[in-house]
């Protein structure tokens, strides 16, 4: 039993805000034909829900798969409310489960998607395990059974993410027997014969082999090398149900598409998805940054690496979008005087990119955003090699920056200045994500940007 302040350190806390993400205007903007294309790659980037997941920890693929069981079985919340009302559930317990699950869902998985660490419910294990039974349903009890000590559970290891021999945290990117020497071992191997790291995950086997192994509907071994001792083996075939399912969506939508650009895309996305070459998913990128100015625009992949303690394996992320012409009006204006903006910055010019592409800077309203976590922004790809020479897209996500509604004081606040506050925060907040993404990840490379932090210590 974990100590009761390490218990409430990882609380979700009292209140969870829920907020509505608006697309309908823009939904009902699209023609027949865009709205089918949006709905497949939209399927497809939800298919991929379990491999996040799976990428975080062992037990939220069966929680998820528990809950998901639990309330379409009983016909949704309202009913599992009764039942458990019935069974002695007060209304502040029930509270604290629904609390639990939306973040749950909210974060794909039982750590945050922002900040890395477990948490846990604000009620005990015995409530909580009233509600999960008063379903009565034996999948559902069965899964309890085996998994639902885990969604209490704290011990050292548990509370956060990280490398799994630090004793401080543990990853999915990784079995829990791999040790940081052999992850180096395979980065090693892995940068000289060139293979992305993106779309893998690391496993010891019993023998001592290391397995990487490439997220593919395909499976099979790709090759195997020999560093000393050690064998390094490659495989294609992770997550293979998921890759199908994504392959056969984007198949669908290629019919769909309303250019060369975005049929090429979808082309190299199903190669990559169906193979696991990573160079495929780069060339799906190549093809995405030349389509400007889309009505609808997506990105599909293994695309961010904050959560792997390595920071160089992509957790999955797909999603759909639709352009809003007059905040993207801004933007384009904003790119326009980007470099009269970048002579401005902090840092003199040896710390930026050698050239600065001007990249496509739109302002999009999310229809659907498959991760632990919707951004306010994003500026992609993520391959450097790309970004340097052929470009990139930064977007702001509109509705995603509109959801948050504020209705109550804001704390440390004057009265008089409440008004003012909520009024501007949205707007503020735009120019801010603009500038980030702009003149943030658009000029510097981490390399450079590492050399800057260390010079000027």
């Amino acid at each position: 039993m974990a100590d009761p302040s390490v218990i409430e350190e990882h609380q979700l806390p009292v209140d969870t805000p829920v907020y509505f993400l608006d697309c309908e205007k823009a939904w009902k903007g699209l023609s027949d034909n865009e709205k089918l294309y949006a709905h497949y790659i939209s399927q497809a980037s939800w298919a991929g829900t379990k491999v996040c997941m799976r990428q975080l920890s062992v037990e939220s693929v069966p929680l998820f798969d528990m809950f998901q069981t639990l309330f379409k079985s009983v016909g949704g919340a309202a009913k599992l409310k009764q039942l458990a009302t019935a069974a002695g559930v007060s209304e502040s317990d029930w509270t604290g489960f629904m609390q639990y699950v939306l973040n749950f869902y909210g974060n794909m998985g039982n750590y945050k998607s922002f900040g890395d660490t477990k948490f846990v419910p604000r009620i005990g294990q015995e409530v909580f395990t009233k509600i999960v039974q008063s379903a009565n349903l034996d999948a559902v009890n069965k899964l309890w059974a085996s998994w639902g000590a885990k969604i209490f559970s704290l011990a050292s290891a548990e509370r956060e993410l990280g490398f799994p021999d630090s004793g401080k945290g543990l990853s999915c990117y990784y079995s829990d027997n791999v040790t940081r020497v052999e992850i180096d071992l395979v980065s090693k191997v892995m940068n000289e014969h060139n293979i992305g790291f993106y779309n893998t995950r690391l496993f010891k086997l019993e023998d001592g082999t290391l397995e990487v192994r490439q997220a593919s509907a395909e499976k099979g071994t790709v090759a195997e090398y020999k560093s000393g001792d050690r064998t390094v083996r490659i495989v294609r075939g992770d997550h293979s149900e998921e890759m199908a399912a994504i392959v056969r969506n984007l198949e669908k939508a290629i019919e769909y598409a309303a250019n060369d650009n975005q049929r090429e895309m979808l082309r190299a996305y199903v190669k990559h998805f169906q193979h696991g070459s990573e160079n495929d998913h780069k060339d799906a990128q190549r093809w995405w940054i030349k389509d400007k100015g889309p009505i609808v625009e997506s990105n599909i992949g293994f695309i961010e690496s904050y959560r792997d303690p390595l920071g160089v394996r992509g957790e999955w992320e797909g999603f759909v979008a639709v352009v809003n012409k007059e905040m993207t009006a801004k933007f384009s204006e904003l790119v326009s005087r980007a470099e009269s903006f970048i002579s401005l910055l902090p840092w003199p010019r040896e710390f930026e990119k050698e050239k600065f592409l001007k990249p496509d800077f739109t302002s999009l309203e999310v229809i659907s955003f498959a991760s632990s976590g919707i951004p306010a922004g994003i500026n992609i790809p993520n391959y450097d090699d790309i970004r340097q020479t052929e470009g990139f897209k930064n977007v702001s996500l509109g509705n995603v920056l509109s959801a948050s509604k504020l209705t109550e004081n804001v704390t440390f606040l004057q009265d008089s200045d409440q008004n003012a506050y909520k009024t501007l925060l949205s707007p503020a907040f735009e120019v801010q994500v603009g500038i980030h993404e702009l003149l943030g990840f658009a000029i510097s490379t981490e390399t450079n940007l590492f050399t800057f932090c260390i010079s000027y210590s």
